[in-house]
């Protein structure tokens, strides 16, 4: 990829997962992708890598906290950081 990104989850509203792409531009950032609840606590961490190689990946979220419980309906952010390169963006859990 030419440049750092963030994408829109898919789908969006989700139940009871989803899927959200980003793209690295290069080699050997560390890379964090966390979700947070709406009052900005962050409720699980998807990505926490040192060292990644430039490219395009896409992670799921199946709905679940860090301590494996489901979390429930609402609006949820998720943060990607990438070298000096930050985004973020909402998301829509439905039941």
């Amino acid at each position: 990829p030419a440049s750092f990104s963030l994408a829109q989850n898919r789908p969006n509203p989700f139940n009871p997962s989803t899927h959200i792409s980003f793209d690295v531009a290069m080699d050997g950032v560390p890379v964090t992708l966390t979700i947070y609840n709406i009052t900005g606590q962050p409720i699980r961490h998807l990505m926490r890598a040192e060292s990644v190689k430039a490219g395009r990946y896409t992670l799921s979220w199946n709905g679940l906290d860090d301590q494996g419980h489901r979390v429930g309906s609402g609006m949820y952010l998720y943060n990607l950081s990438a070298g000096s390169y930050t985004e973020s963006k909402k998301m829509l859990m439905m039941k």
